[in-house]
């Protein structure tokens, strides 16, 4: 029994550090999709200037170097995006293989315990059994 406890143990434990280390891939797929917002949100606030300061902007030529910057900045976060997705995918499969798992251990866990359960009751009414046959006999 003490095997099959530490083996629940274990694959518990191994499942649990599995579920931290996919939450910091959740947290930085988050983040990254947070600052691709925020950037589109910029690109909208830059369009949406009056036409004055859009003129002003133009004839100085920062909106083409705004344009690619923010180019530059979403292809980043886009490819940055991407591997951080495809990892996370990875460890989702290592996941799942310590969830299997933690389900194996509770199910013979489980299983040994009624087997005991199940021998402790057959003992205790052959216990009964031979008590009420001495006091018969």
């Amino acid at each position: 029994m003490k095997n099959l406890e530490d083996l629940n143990a274990l694959t518990q434990m191994k499942y649990q550090k599995e579920q931290q280390v996919l939450q910091v891939f959740l947290k930085r797929e988050e983040k990254l999709r947070d600052d691709l917002a925020e950037l589109r949100q910029q690109e909208e606030d830059g369009r949406s200037l009056g036409f004055d300061d859009a003129n002003a902007s133009k004839a100085l030529g920062s909106d083409v170097l705004w344009a690619k910057w923010l180019s530059k900045a979403r292809n980043a976060l886009n490819y940055e995006l991407a591997q951080v997705m495809v990892q996370k995918e990875a460890h989702l499969q290592r996941v799942r293989q310590a969830y299997g798992k933690v389900l194996v251990s509770d199910t013979l866990s489980a299983s040994h315990k009624a087997q005991i359960s199940s021998k402790r009751q057959k003992r205790n009414l052959e216990n009964v059994l031979e008590h009420f046959k001495f006091r018969q006999i």
